[in-house]
């Protein structure tokens, strides 16, 4: 039984070597395609991969979440998430030519979705200082700042999101959301290595044990004005 079972895995063996083989390692151009129109090109093959990227903010459709890219037109599941690698050997079963286009996938955000005012925070606690114990003593005077400004918190909706990982990664995911309108506890470099489209930047403020820098996005006046007190010194006391 073992001799036989030895044989059987060793001819399974051989033959995903033999599978393998078999895929030619001609070049393959990859075209990114979004809302019809073309984006701009990866190329790859059997020995190199390609990153597919995110869709920045100009990208986005408003109303909608990027999910990733698709084989084909108007899917809902994307067979890459978001932006990342893609591989020869993912594309080739579909391959028939030398070149192959991937489709950009949206979901449509419905409105109970979408917050008034989103603030994304940095959730790696070593490097931002911030945790979610932290970030929730924020929640309360920054929606009472805003009710002595005059406006209407009773309705208004206030989203604290927690994005994790490295810079490049927190930046993606944030692009990928598309509603973020003020990012706390991050670094200087969320433009540079996050590709983060900052509107204004505050520096040096302390949170956490750590001096870490606060980012605008959005240019409502709501975000403004949240932004005023998230760099107060109101808001500072509450994070050390």
């Amino acid at each position: 039984m073992k001799k036989t079972h030895f044989l059987k895995v060793t001819i399974l063996f051989l033959m995903i070597i033999f599978v393998s083989c078999e895929i030619p390692s001609n070049p393959v151009s990859v075209a990114l395609i979004d809302d019809g129109e073309l984006i701009g090109k990866v190329n790859l093959d059997k020995f190199n991969d390609a990153i597919v990227p995110e869709l920045d903010e100009n990208n986005l459709k408003d109303g909608y979440k990027f999910l990733g890219w698709s084989l084909e037109e108007n899917q809902e599941e994307p067979l890459i998430s978001n932006g990342g690698v893609v591989t020869y050997q993912m594309l080739y079963p579909y391959l028939d030519k030398d070149s192959i286009n991937l489709y950009s996938v949206y979901v449509e955000r419905s409105e109970e979705d979408m917050a008034d005012l989103v603030v994304g925070w940095y959730a790696k606690t070593e490097t931002s200082g911030l945790s979610d114990e932290i970030v929730k003593k924020l929640e309360k005077p920054l929606i009472e700042y805003l009710k002595s400004k005059g406006y209407e918190t009773d309705s208004l909706t206030i989203e604290f999101r927690s994005y994790d990982g490295d810079v490049a990664t927190m930046g993606s995911n944030v692009n990928s959301d598309g509603d973020v309108d003020i990012l706390i506890g991050v670094g200087g470099n969320i433009t540079s290595k996050g590709n983060v489209e900052t509107i204004e930047m505050a520096s040096d403020i302390p949170m956490g044990g750590k001096s870490r820098t606060n980012v605008r996005l959005s240019d409502t006046d709501l975000s403004k004005d949240a932004f005023i007190f998230l760099n107060s010194t109101d808001a500072t006391n509450l994070l050390n």
